[in-house]
Protein backbone atom coordinates (compact mmCIF):
# COMPACT_ATOMS: atom_id res chain seq x y z
CA UNK A 1 0.00 0.00 0.00
CA UNK A 2 1.40 3.58 -0.83
CA UNK A 3 2.02 6.50 1.43
CA UNK A 4 -0.47 8.29 -0.07
CA UNK A 5 -3.43 5.55 0.48
CA UNK A 6 -2.67 5.35 4.19
CA UNK A 7 -2.74 8.95 4.31
CA UNK A 8 -5.83 8.94 2.47
CA UNK A 9 -7.31 6.01 4.87
CA UNK A 10 -6.54 8.00 8.05
CA UNK A 11 -8.19 11.12 6.85
CA UNK A 12 -11.55 9.06 6.23
CA UNK A 13 -11.74 6.91 9.29
CA UNK A 14 -13.13 10.28 11.71
CA UNK A 15 -15.65 10.60 8.98
CA UNK A 16 -16.52 7.12 9.06
CA UNK A 17 -16.64 7.47 12.85
CA UNK A 18 -18.69 10.33 12.98
CA UNK A 19 -21.59 9.05 9.91
CA UNK A 20 -21.95 5.53 12.66
CA UNK A 21 -22.12 7.92 15.75
CA UNK A 22 -24.62 10.31 14.03
CA UNK A 23 -26.98 7.08 13.15
CA UNK A 24 -26.80 6.00 16.01
CA UNK A 25 -27.87 8.63 17.83
CA UNK A 26 -30.61 8.89 15.22
CA UNK A 27 -31.24 5.07 16.06
CA UNK A 28 -31.76 6.07 20.22
CA UNK A 29 -33.88 8.73 19.39
CA UNK A 30 -36.25 6.73 17.27
CA UNK A 31 -36.72 4.30 20.07
CA UNK A 32 -36.84 7.03 22.67
CA UNK A 33 -39.80 8.16 20.46
CA UNK A 34 -41.30 4.47 21.01
CA UNK A 35 -40.81 4.44 24.64
CA UNK A 36 -42.74 7.58 24.35
CA UNK A 37 -45.72 5.72 23.28
CA UNK A 38 -45.26 2.68 24.91
CA UNK A 39 -45.55 4.30 28.17
CA UNK A 40 -48.11 7.00 27.14
CA UNK A 41 -51.76 6.72 28.71
CA UNK A 42 -53.34 6.94 24.83
CA UNK A 43 -52.22 9.24 21.83
CA UNK A 44 -49.78 11.92 22.12
CA UNK A 45 -49.54 15.00 20.31
CA UNK A 46 -46.40 16.20 18.31
CA UNK A 47 -45.76 18.39 21.43
CA UNK A 48 -46.81 16.06 24.08
CA UNK A 49 -43.89 13.37 22.57
CA UNK A 50 -40.91 16.45 22.12
CA UNK A 51 -41.74 17.39 25.55
CA UNK A 52 -41.47 13.32 26.74
CA UNK A 53 -37.92 13.02 24.60
CA UNK A 54 -36.62 15.84 24.99
CA UNK A 55 -36.57 16.46 21.57
CA UNK A 56 -37.40 19.55 18.96
CA UNK A 57 -40.63 19.59 17.50
CA UNK A 58 -39.08 19.49 14.55
CA UNK A 59 -36.98 16.40 15.45
CA UNK A 60 -39.61 14.79 16.80
CA UNK A 61 -41.88 14.95 13.40
CA UNK A 62 -39.46 13.89 11.28
CA UNK A 63 -38.98 10.76 13.39
CA UNK A 64 -42.73 9.99 13.40
CA UNK A 65 -42.54 10.68 10.13
CA UNK A 66 -40.20 7.65 9.27
CA UNK A 67 -42.05 5.44 11.99
CA UNK A 68 -45.38 5.83 10.67
CA UNK A 69 -43.95 5.00 7.03
CA UNK A 70 -42.74 1.62 8.44
CA UNK A 71 -45.93 0.80 10.73
CA UNK A 72 -44.40 1.50 13.75
CA UNK A 73 -46.77 4.75 14.35
CA UNK A 74 -50.12 5.73 13.56
CA UNK A 75 -51.43 9.13 12.87
CA UNK A 76 -54.89 9.69 14.02
CA UNK A 77 -55.22 13.17 13.33
CA UNK A 78 -53.05 15.41 15.28
CA UNK A 79 -52.45 12.65 17.44
CA UNK A 80 -49.63 9.28 17.38
CA UNK A 81 -50.05 5.82 18.50
CA UNK A 82 -48.08 2.99 18.40
CA UNK A 83 -48.96 1.19 14.66
CA UNK A 84 -49.54 -2.48 13.78
CA UNK A 85 -46.03 -3.63 13.47
CA UNK A 86 -45.76 -3.11 16.81
CA UNK A 87 -47.98 -5.90 17.20
CA UNK A 88 -45.95 -8.01 14.98
CA UNK A 89 -42.78 -7.65 17.20
CA UNK A 90 -45.30 -8.52 19.98
CA UNK A 91 -46.06 -11.74 18.80
CA UNK A 92 -42.79 -12.50 17.82
CA UNK A 93 -41.55 -11.84 21.08
CA UNK A 94 -43.80 -14.42 22.59
CA UNK A 95 -43.67 -17.20 19.88
CA UNK A 96 -39.24 -17.10 20.12
CA UNK A 97 -38.87 -16.11 23.92
CA UNK A 98 -36.84 -18.91 25.45
CA UNK A 99 -38.30 -17.85 28.90
CA UNK A 100 -41.64 -18.30 28.16
CA UNK A 101 -41.67 -21.30 26.20
CA UNK A 102 -39.60 -22.81 29.29
CA UNK A 103 -41.82 -21.33 31.88
CA UNK A 104 -45.01 -22.37 30.67
CA UNK A 105 -45.43 -26.31 31.56
CA UNK A 106 -44.32 -25.43 35.04
CA UNK A 107 -46.77 -22.65 35.46
CA UNK A 108 -49.57 -24.78 34.15
CA UNK A 109 -48.40 -27.58 36.21
CA UNK A 110 -48.95 -25.06 39.26
CA UNK A 111 -52.33 -23.38 38.13
CA UNK A 112 -53.36 -26.65 38.18
CA UNK A 113 -52.10 -28.29 41.56
CA UNK A 114 -53.44 -24.89 43.04
CA UNK A 115 -56.38 -23.42 41.28
CA UNK A 116 -55.44 -20.45 41.34
CA UNK A 117 -53.97 -17.79 38.12
CA UNK A 118 -50.45 -17.96 37.30
CA UNK A 119 -48.52 -14.95 35.54
CA UNK A 120 -44.53 -14.32 34.84
CA UNK A 121 -43.43 -10.78 35.05
CA UNK A 122 -40.10 -9.23 33.71
CA UNK A 123 -38.75 -5.96 34.05
CA UNK A 124 -38.61 -3.13 31.98
CA UNK A 125 -37.26 0.14 33.39
CA UNK A 126 -38.41 1.05 36.42
CA UNK A 127 -42.17 -0.80 35.85
CA UNK A 128 -43.14 -4.57 34.88
CA UNK A 129 -44.39 -6.03 32.12
CA UNK A 130 -46.24 -9.89 32.52
CA UNK A 131 -45.29 -11.65 29.66
CA UNK A 132 -46.92 -15.40 30.19
CA UNK A 133 -50.60 -16.26 32.06
CA UNK A 134 -52.18 -19.14 32.43
CA UNK A 135 -55.83 -18.86 33.90
CA UNK A 136 -56.47 -20.74 37.18
CA UNK A 137 -60.07 -22.41 38.17
CA UNK A 138 -61.08 -19.31 40.01
CA UNK A 139 -61.02 -16.42 38.08
CA UNK A 140 -59.88 -12.55 38.81
CA UNK A 141 -62.03 -9.97 38.28
CA UNK A 142 -60.11 -8.40 35.93
CA UNK A 143 -58.12 -9.59 32.64
CA UNK A 144 -54.71 -8.52 33.11
CA UNK A 145 -53.00 -8.12 28.54
CA UNK A 146 -49.69 -9.03 28.41
CA UNK A 147 -47.18 -6.14 28.03
CA UNK A 148 -49.22 -3.95 30.04
CA UNK A 149 -46.48 -1.41 31.87
CA UNK A 150 -47.04 -2.22 36.13
CA UNK A 151 -45.57 -0.49 39.26
CA UNK A 152 -42.68 -1.55 41.25
CA UNK A 153 -43.90 -0.12 44.37
CA UNK A 154 -47.21 -2.10 44.62
CA UNK A 155 -48.43 -5.37 44.38
CA UNK A 156 -46.03 -7.97 43.41
CA UNK A 157 -44.05 -5.03 41.72
CA UNK A 158 -42.23 -5.08 45.31
CA UNK A 159 -40.50 -8.26 44.36
CA UNK A 160 -38.09 -6.42 41.82
CA UNK A 161 -37.62 -3.60 44.08
CA UNK A 162 -36.30 -6.00 46.42
CA UNK A 163 -33.64 -6.50 44.40
CA UNK A 164 -32.27 -3.31 44.04
CA UNK A 165 -29.16 -2.39 45.77
CA UNK A 166 -29.63 0.94 47.92
CA UNK A 167 -28.29 3.40 44.86
CA UNK A 168 -30.96 2.15 42.75
CA UNK A 169 -33.47 2.29 45.01
CA UNK A 170 -32.85 6.12 45.64
CA UNK A 171 -32.92 6.53 41.75
CA UNK A 172 -36.12 4.47 41.42
CA UNK A 173 -37.68 6.39 44.17
CA UNK A 174 -37.30 9.89 42.85
CA UNK A 175 -39.80 8.85 40.39
CA UNK A 176 -42.33 8.40 43.05
CA UNK A 177 -44.59 10.48 44.61
CA UNK A 178 -43.74 11.34 48.71
CA UNK A 179 -46.46 9.89 49.82
CA UNK A 180 -47.55 6.43 48.34
CA UNK A 181 -51.02 4.70 47.71
CA UNK A 182 -52.49 1.52 47.89
CA UNK A 183 -55.78 1.32 45.86
CA UNK A 184 -57.78 0.56 49.08
CA UNK A 185 -55.88 4.20 49.85
CA UNK A 186 -53.39 3.27 52.62
CA UNK A 187 -50.51 5.31 52.55
CA UNK A 188 -46.77 4.34 52.82
CA UNK A 189 -43.55 6.46 52.59
CA UNK A 190 -40.17 5.71 50.48
CA UNK A 191 -38.78 4.44 53.65
CA UNK A 192 -41.50 2.50 54.38
CA UNK A 193 -40.89 0.71 51.07
CA UNK A 194 -37.32 0.20 51.39
CA UNK A 195 -37.75 -1.53 55.05
CA UNK A 196 -40.29 -3.73 53.42
CA UNK A 197 -38.29 -4.89 50.59
CA UNK A 198 -35.36 -5.52 52.57
CA UNK A 199 -38.06 -8.29 54.51
CA UNK A 200 -38.81 -9.61 51.00
CA UNK A 201 -35.17 -9.91 49.65
CA UNK A 202 -34.79 -11.90 52.98
CA UNK A 203 -38.04 -14.49 52.89
CA UNK A 204 -37.94 -14.46 48.85
CA UNK A 205 -41.83 -13.88 48.56
CA UNK A 206 -44.51 -11.32 49.11
CA UNK A 207 -47.89 -11.77 49.49
CA UNK A 208 -50.09 -8.98 48.50
CA UNK A 209 -53.42 -8.03 49.31
CA UNK A 210 -55.40 -5.57 46.98
CA UNK A 211 -52.66 -3.28 46.57
CA UNK A 212 -52.77 -2.38 43.01
CA UNK A 213 -56.17 -4.08 42.03
CA UNK A 214 -59.07 -4.53 43.84
CA UNK A 215 -60.87 -8.13 44.95
CA UNK A 216 -57.05 -9.58 44.17
CA UNK A 217 -54.51 -11.55 46.44
CA UNK A 218 -51.32 -12.18 44.87
CA UNK A 219 -48.13 -14.79 46.11
CA UNK A 220 -44.94 -13.91 44.54
CA UNK A 221 -41.54 -15.49 44.43
CA UNK A 222 -38.18 -14.19 42.49
CA UNK A 223 -36.61 -16.46 39.64
CA UNK A 224 -33.28 -15.70 40.32
CA UNK A 225 -30.26 -16.82 37.93
CA UNK A 226 -27.01 -18.89 39.44
CA UNK A 227 -25.15 -15.63 40.44
CA UNK A 228 -28.23 -14.83 42.91
CA UNK A 229 -29.96 -12.22 40.03
CA UNK A 230 -33.07 -11.40 39.79
CA UNK A 231 -34.56 -11.87 36.22
CA UNK A 232 -38.10 -12.75 36.44
CA UNK A 233 -40.98 -12.59 39.06
CA UNK A 234 -43.62 -15.97 38.86
CA UNK A 235 -46.87 -14.96 41.19
CA UNK A 236 -49.90 -17.02 42.04
CA UNK A 237 -53.01 -14.68 41.81
CA UNK A 238 -56.80 -15.04 42.57
CA UNK A 239 -59.60 -13.28 44.07
CA UNK A 240 -59.76 -12.06 47.51
CA UNK A 241 -61.71 -15.23 48.58
CA UNK A 242 -58.28 -16.81 49.26
CA UNK A 243 -56.86 -14.16 51.48
CA UNK A 244 -56.47 -16.30 54.45
CA UNK A 245 -55.17 -18.84 52.65
CA UNK A 246 -52.66 -16.90 49.68
CA UNK A 247 -49.72 -17.34 52.24
CA UNK A 248 -49.91 -20.77 53.48
CA UNK A 249 -46.43 -22.82 53.85
CA UNK A 250 -47.87 -25.45 51.63
CA UNK A 251 -48.56 -22.48 48.79
CA UNK A 252 -44.94 -20.66 49.44
CA UNK A 253 -43.49 -23.94 48.39
CA UNK A 254 -45.18 -24.64 45.63
CA UNK A 255 -44.49 -21.25 43.75
CA UNK A 256 -40.85 -21.51 45.40
CA UNK A 257 -40.11 -24.66 43.63
CA UNK A 258 -41.79 -23.65 40.61
CA UNK A 259 -40.14 -20.73 40.31
CA UNK A 260 -36.36 -22.54 41.08
CA UNK A 261 -37.41 -24.40 37.78
CA UNK A 262 -38.25 -21.91 35.52
CA UNK A 263 -34.96 -20.46 36.40
CA UNK A 264 -33.18 -23.63 35.08
CA UNK A 265 -33.93 -21.81 31.44
CA UNK A 266 -31.41 -23.82 29.08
Amino acid sequence: MSETSRVGDASERPEVGAEKRSTMRSLDRALDVVEALVRADGPQRLVDIAQATGLSSATALRILTVLKERKFVAADGQRYQLGVANLASSYAFMRDSALSRHAKPYMQELAAATSLSVALYVRYGFSRVQVVRINGKDPLRYELPNGRLLPLHLGLGKVFSAYMDRDEFDEFAGELPTVMRTIRGETFSVEDLWAETRQIREQRFHVSHEERALGTVSLAAPVVDPRGDLFAVLALLGPTEHSGSIGDEALVAEITRAAGAIARVP
